[in-house]
């Protein structure tokens, strides 16, 4: 059972954030470091349903975007 996506193990050196979106467009939480990772909580500690969230990883030069699919 996997509850933590560790963003800091896409080998980047250079994050500066990571932000979590529902589908809606709202966003969930601002992962700033040192340690990127997200346990599936929204920016009040409470567990996100059940679905897909979009995530935006911050670096330097550029913005990665992908999908994460929650399932509880």
């Amino acid at each position: 059972k996997n509850n933590v996506i560790d963003f800091s193990e896409s080998g980047s050196k250079q994050l500066d954030r990571v932000k979590i979106y529902s589908l809606n467009g709202d966003e969930v939480v601002i992962i700033e470091g040192p340690v990127f990772e997200w346990r599936g909580l929204d920016s009040k500690g409470k567990k996100v349903p059940s679905g897909v969230y979009i995530y935006q990883i911050e670096e330097k030069e550029k913005l990665i975007t992908g999908t994460i699919l929650v399932l509880r």
